[in-house]
């Protein structure tokens, strides 16, 4: 694993202990192993498991962000946008990540960080949608990341597209 900045290390091979070994695998020592980097490394960027968990929230999160903006500038809107990074995020080890973690452990600092980022995209949403279409949007995007081991990738494509197509005709 070849990364430039050392706490960029961390997040990507705790993101691979656990989209890889599963939640209960998750340990300082396995991120550490992962990483290639001592136990004093890791601490001295993470004072403890659950500073890094919340970091790893806080990183998931603007992952996702930063696909809205890639699929902003490819987009004709932001709803598009968004329903298409949502597509691209539920594939990811980033997301398979982020429904163990919020699954293993939720506390305070991290609902209100995902609060945050769910308000800004209703705000967003909500510029260029109706409170139902904005909420049928929400709606779909959260069944796809937490039913897409269920859907094939095409499946779940196609039902964006023919929300998007919706939402465009209306």
């Amino acid at each position: 694993m070849k990364v430039n900045n050392r706490k960029e290390l961390i997040f990507q091979a705790a993101i691979k202990v656990i989209s890889e070994k599963g939640i209960n695998n998750f340990s300082i020592q396995n991120v550490c192993d992962e990483a290639e980097i001592s136990k004093g490394g890791l601490m001295y960027h993470f004072a403890s498991k659950e500073i890094l968990i919340t970091s790893l929230h806080e990183y998931i999160i603007g992952y996702i962000e930063q696909l809205i903006m890639d699929e902003k500038s490819v987009r004709e809107t932001y709803t598009e946008a968004y329903l298409h990074a949502c597509l691209l995020a539920a594939k990811s080890d980033e997301t398979k990540t982020y429904m163990s973690l919020f699954n293993y452990e939720v506390n305070e600092e991290t609902k209100v960080l995902w609060e945050k980022f769910y308000e800004e995209v209703v705000e967003e949403l909500s510029k260029e949608l109706s409170d139902e279409w904005v909420t049928l949007v929400v709606l779909t995007t959260n069944g796809i990341f937490t039913k897409d081991n269920y859907y094939s990738e095409t499946e779940l494509e196609s039902v964006l597209n023919l929300l998007v197509n919706l939402i465009k005709s209306r």
